[in-house]
């Protein structure tokens, strides 16, 4: 199905919802509402002629006024829709949002011309335009480019540009698991005053979807290690490297990547600073057994860098050495190893 603009759009999803809800919902559409018993919390456990779920067609969106319940139509949709139905949902976005995403300048012998940007947006970046706070995301500008040149950035794949109503420029990365964009970050690259340097999505409002690692598909099989570092332009930066997007694996994060790649094995490389080493300390004291780590702080440190990103834009000698198995396999430790380094001081 081919959607051709936002009004469109609206009415389908709006469908799509109603066809979703369960017979005994009591739902009933008024103009730009359909009003409905709750699905998620069941509702008032008192009163059944009670509905306190309201989806709100204009806004694509769904609050529940009995558990407060409060998301955009998508993630509502994953709670409520049958996986064809969903499937098919997010087909359809997809070619929305591409036909929708805008164009970008083109001159050919001399003529302007436009074409579209080639790039898919899945369900959890619409939320950002949904929310009314930002435009469609674009091929990433030549600005922010440039910032990810300076990164040492080689594969820009996971990135966009994205503008906010205000003008104000932002990197999206993407997140990506078998192919599907799950997940996502926004990077204040320019240092906007006021604002965090890393903006994340609330978890409630994708769905319950978590953070999962970034880099995940990227990982290369021949080669049994992945290494898990607290950013992304760090993940970068090593041979098989990805990011946790803080210092601690979460129970998801190592489920999502044993699924993935069962063979390989986990280990962690957090930042060489103190809140880097701390962590390092405690996730090796409460993880004797299954979680390998990355003993490189020295050379980052006879440098003046505290991280693999910082050391790898010194030049290609050390960016090479962070993509050099030989030598991250002989900086690998056990849990063990790194425990009675750390009691020694």
């Amino acid at each position: 199905m081919q959607i051709a603009d936002e009004i469109s759009w609206r009415n389908y999803l709006a469908d799509v919802v109603w066809n979703s809800l369960p017979v005994d919902s009591g739902k009933v559409k008024h103009q730009d509402q359909i009003n409905f018993r709750c699905p998620i919390c069941g509702d008032s456990k008192r009163n059944r002629s009670k509905k306190r779920g309201f989806y709100y067609i204009s806004t694509k969106s769904y609050h529940c006024f009995n558990c407060g319940a409060n998301m955009m139509a998508i993630p509502f949709l994953r709670k409520i829709a049958p996986d064809g139905v969903l499937y098919d949902v997010m087909k359809t976005y997809d070619g929305f949002k591409l036909a929708s995403i805008g164009s970008k300048r083109v001159f050919t012998n001399g003529e302007e011309s436009k074409e579209l940007v080639p790039c898919t947006i899945v369900p959890a970046w619409g939320l950002l335009v949904e929310s009314g706070n930002y435009e469609s995301p674009t091929a990433l500008t030549q600005e922010a480019s440039d910032y990810l040149d300076s990164r040492m950035v080689g594969n820009k794949d996971c990135f966009l540009s994205i503008t906010d109503k205000k003008g104000r420029q932002f990197i999206l990365i993407l997140y990506k698991y078998l192919g599907d964009c799950i997940f996502y970050q926004l990077h204040n690259y320019t240092e906007i005053f006021g604002i965090p340097k890393y903006l994340f999505p609330n978890s409630e409002e994708l769905g319950g979807q978590e953070k999962p690692p970034f880099g995940i598909d990227s990982i290369d099989p021949s080669w049994k290690y992945i290494i898990c570092c607290e950013g992304v332009y760090d993940a970068l930066s090593y041979a098989n490297g990805v990011a946790l997007s803080g210092r601690v694996v979460t129970a998801y994060q190592k489920t999502l990547l044993a699924k993935r790649w069962p063979a390989h094995k986990i280990v962690m490389a957090f930042d060489n600073d103190l809140a880097g080493k701390t962590s390092m300390k405690k996730l090796a004291a409460e993880n004797p057994r299954d979680l390998l780590f990355l003993d490189i702080g020295d050379v980052f440190s006879k440098f003046g860098k505290k991280d693999a990103n910082d050391f790898a834009k010194l030049g290609e000698s050390a960016a090479g050495l962070l993509k050099n198995r030989k030598f991250l396999e002989s900086r690998i430790k056990s849990a063990l190893e790194m425990n009675v380094q750390f009691q020694l001081g």
